[in-house]
């Protein structure tokens, strides 16, 4: 999925190219991705306490460094989670290895390891990463299972993501001008062409959504299942 900038909390999505993902800029607390490069996910740093990504390598999600009381992730190697320091009072994770998830000594008297509460980071399950949810214009994820992600449903202008199964991305419905994602079925990204035009009511402009620039089989095997 090829997404434009988001303004005002609005979704709008442009062409797929060779399956990927591709995402531009958003300003305001709102999610800044790049370019998929060779079935990856490729984002760029957000700023003002956004979550910033970095390049996907070997098929692994890398997220750049946020500052100010964000998370920063470093880049996952060996389909593992590698999150890189936080300063200034965040959590600071060390490198995940083999599916499990190392954290490293939190600085100034701050959270090491173990479950954060109260809107922080949930349980890890099976080398998954569990995050709690974070409201309020926080980042939501849902529980990983089996390795993959799942997006849940865009609220107040906030990502919540839920479950992502069998390695599909799964969009519902937007809401409010909101992104609201699901789990993907396996006939959606698999059946040469987007058939999620739905999305496109008003706020989005559905430019490029057309066979020619999906090829979407792609999302089922290998390293782009890992988006």
């Amino acid at each position: 999925m090829d997404t434009c900038t988001l303004r005002n909390g609005d979704l709008e999505t442009r062409a797929l190219r060779n399956g990927h993902l591709e995402t531009r800029a958003l300003r305001n607390g709102h999610l800044e991705t790049r370019a998929l490069r060779n079935g990856h996910l490729d984002t760029r740093a957000l700023r003002n306490g956004d979550l910033g990504t970095c390049a996907l390598q070997n098929g692994d999600l890398g997220t750049g460094a946020l500052q100010n009381g964000d998370l920063d992730t470093g880049a996952l190697q060996n389909g593992d989670l590698d999150t890189g320091a936080l300063q200034n009072g965040d959590l600071d994770t060390g490198a995940r290895q083999n599916g499990h998830l190392d954290t490293r000594a939190l600085q100034n008297g701050h959270l090491d390891t173990g479950a954060l509460q109260n809107g922080d980071t949930g349980a890890l399950q099976n080398g998954d990463l569990d995050t709690g949810a974070l409201q309020n214009g926080d980042l939501d994820t849902g529980a990983l299972q089996n390795g993959d992600l799942d997006t849940g449903a865009l609220q107040n202008g906030n990502l919540d993501t839920g479950a992502r199964q069998n390695g599909d991305l799964d969009t519902r419905a937007r809401q409010n001008g909101h992104l609201d994602t699901r789990a993907l079925q396996n006939d959606t990204w698999t059946s040469g062409h987007t058939n999620i035009l739905e999305w496109a009511p008003r706020h989005m402009h559905m430019l490029d959504w057309t066979s020619g620039y999906t090829h979407t089989p792609e999302w089922t095997s290998g390293p782009t299942s890992v988006v």
